[in-house]
């Protein structure tokens, strides 16, 4: 039901190159630089499509807000692989560029603290994200 308001999936890459290229440019400016903050949240939910408004107006009647400002949240959560996967590539670009991360986990110290099969941050060579290795 709420899949036809959702907006179109954005490519991610291109987002990191934004990103990386933001950094470059704060730091060639002579700024401090730190990106954050990335992170998981065990609880995060999706926010409903100003667009799909109309099917949750039982439990939310119209209250004259602007669409932007209509900041409900669906019954349905982000999945910790998802978002584990954002946090890593943004991880991925901080060690490239040299620059320190803001952290937070919210409900998710397993997910935050046990590297599983995936990637993680290896200082010994050379700030390249490393498989992790068991």
């Amino acid at each position: 039901m709420l899949l036809p308001y959702l907006p179109d999936p954005m490519a991610f890459g291109p987002m990191l190159e934004s990103l990386a290229e933001d950094i470059k440019r704060s730091k060639t400016e002579g700024r401090v630089v730190m990106l954050g903050e990335i992170g998981l949240d065990g609880g995060a939910r999706m926010r409903w499509p100003p667009g799909a408004r109309h099917l949750y107006e039982e439990k939310y009647p119209p209250s004259g807000l602007e669409e932007e400002e209509w900041n409900r949240l669906t019954p349905f959560k982000v999945s910790m692989t998802h978002q584990r996967g954002i946090a890593e590539a943004q991880m991925g670009v901080a060690v490239e560029q040299g620059v320190s991360i803001s952290f937070h986990s919210v409900a998710a110290p397993g997910t935050s603290f046990h590297p599983n099969s995936s990637s993680i941050l290896d200082p010994m060579t050379d700030g390249k994200v490393q498989r992790w290795k068991p």
